[in-house]
C-alpha cells in the first residue's frame, strides 16, 4: 500500500514543513497531492520533496510581482505659524504595510500690492515662509483600488520672516529649529492592472503597474514653528502590489 501525501498552502510563506504522511505550508492558493510508493528510494523522495518546496517559493514569489514605490504631490492649505498656501512633495516606499517616506513642505504667508498706482497689476509677496524637509516612517493599508496611511517622523523646519528696519527697507530673517511632522492620506488608484492613461484619458502601451492616484492629505508639523493643513494629492508610480 502506499501512502497519500497531501500538501496545502494558505499563508504568506511557507513557515514550516514535516513529513510524517502530511506536507502543509501557510497561504498560497493551490493543492498538491502527491503518492509517495514504497517502492522509492528515500533519495529519491528527497529530491521530490525538495522539488515541490522549491515549487511552492517560485509560486509564492510571483504573486508580488511589483515593489510598492510612488511620488506624490499635495497643494492645499494650512493654519498655525504661518497661515497659507502649502505645496508638499514626497517619495514613498512601502515593506508590508511600513511606509518610508521623505517629504519636503513649503507654507506661504503672502499679501499683493499693485505693481504701480495706475497699473492694476497684482504683485505677490511673501511676509512668512517655511520650508520642511523631513523623513517619516508609518504604516499603509490597501485594499482593491484605495489606501489609507498614517505617518510620523523627524524634520527640519526653516523659516522666513520679513522684517522692516528704520529706513523703511524690507528684509528676511531666518530660523531653523527641529520638528516632529506627520501626515495622513487617503488615496484612490486602479484595481489592476491596465494600460498607463496620460490625464486619465490617453492610455499608451499595455497592461502595468504603473499608474496615477487621487486623493487627500492632511498634514503638519510640531515644532517652534507648528502649522496643520489639508490638501488634493496627486500621484504616480507603484500604489499596490498587482
Amino acid at each position: 500500500m502506499g501512502t497519500i501525501v497531501f500538501l496545502t498552502c494558505v499563508g504568506e510563506s511557507p513557515v514550516d514543513y514535516k513529513y510524517i504522511d502530511l506536507y502543509y505550508f501557510t497561504s498560497f492558493k493551490f493543492r498538491v497531492y502527491f503518492f509517495n510508493y514504497v517502492c522509492v528510494k528515500p533519495a529519491i523522495m528527497k529530491k521530490i520533496h525538495f522539488i515541490i518546496l522549491l515549487w511552492c517559493v517560485i509560486a509564492h514569489a510571483q504573486e508580488k510581482t511589483n515593489p510598492i514605490v510612488f511620488a506624490d504631490i499635495s497643494l492645499g492649505y494650512s493654519v498655525g505659524t504661518p497661515e497659507g498656501l502649502t505645496g508638499i512633495f514626497g517619495v514613498h516606499y512601502q515593506h508590508n504595510n511600513d511606509l518610508f517616506s521623505l517629504r519636503f513642505l513649503v507654507v506661504e504667508d503672502t499679501s499683493t500690492k499693485n505693481f504701480a498706482p495706475l497699473i492694476p497689476i497684482p504683485i505677490f509677496i511673501t511676509e512668512d515662509r517655511v520650508n520642511e524637509y523631513s523623513a517619516l516612517y508609518g504604516k499603509r493599508y490597501s485594499s482593491d483600488g484605495h489606501a489609507i496611511s498614517f505617518s510620523a517622523g523627524l524634520g527640519l523646519v526653516s523659516r522666513e520672516v520679513m522684517e522692516k528696519d528704520n529706513s523703511g527697507n524690507h528684509y528676511y530673517t531666518t530660523s531653523n529649529n527641529i520638528g516632529l511632522p506627520f501626515e495622513v492620506n487617503f488615496k484612490w488608484f486602479k484595481r489592476e492592472k491596465a494600460p498607463y492613461r496620460i490625464y486619465g484619458v490617453l492610455p499608451i502601451g499595455g497592461r502595468t503597474a504603473f499608474g496615477n492616484s487621487f486623493g487627500f492629505k492632511l498634514s503638519g508639523a510640531v515644532s517652534k514653528t507648528s502649522y496643520i493643513g489639508i490638501g488634493l494629492c496627486f500621484g504616480i508610480g507603484y500604489h499596490k502590489y498587482y
